[in-house]
């Protein structure tokens, strides 16, 4: 049985939905474009990204965010 994702971030970051998790050595961002108004993302996320730790949650987000966005 495959253990469920325990999410630190899962929901709408402004006009985006994010959702992040971290592992044993980085943080993974998802970023879904323009969904922020969605109750869950439809589709795959136009982002996903693995950050340093180093970097803190927040940062992270908003470096994935930046990223991604066109």
């Amino acid at each position: 049985m495959a253990k469920k994702q325990k999410y630190l971030l899962d929901g709408s970051s402004g006009a985006h939905y994010v959702r992040a998790w971290r592992t044993r050595s980085a943080y993974v961002v998802q970023v879904w474009l323009n969904q922020g108004h969605n109750a869950e993302p439809q589709g795959e996320p136009e982002g996903d990204w693995e950050m340093p730790l180093m970097f803190g949650l927040e940062a992270s987000v908003a470096q994935a965010i930046l990223q991604t966005t066109p």
